[in-house]
């Protein structure tokens, strides 16, 4: 989920990685939030100036 930051799995394989490599511990989850807010707003600036 891009806007959330949080990974879900499709398949129980998938939740198992997620759980295994700790890809949804808080800090992770926090910086792809950030990050996906960064693009969005570089994107909106960009569309913008068009």
């Amino acid at each position: 989920m891009l806007r959330s930051g949080a990974y879900s799995h499709r398949a129980a394989m998938g939740e198992h990685t997620i759980r295994d490599f700790g890809l949804n511990r808080p800090d992770l989850v926090a910086d792809r939030k950030d990050a996906f807010c960064l693009a969005s707003s570089a994107l909106r600036d960009w569309r913008g100036g068009l």
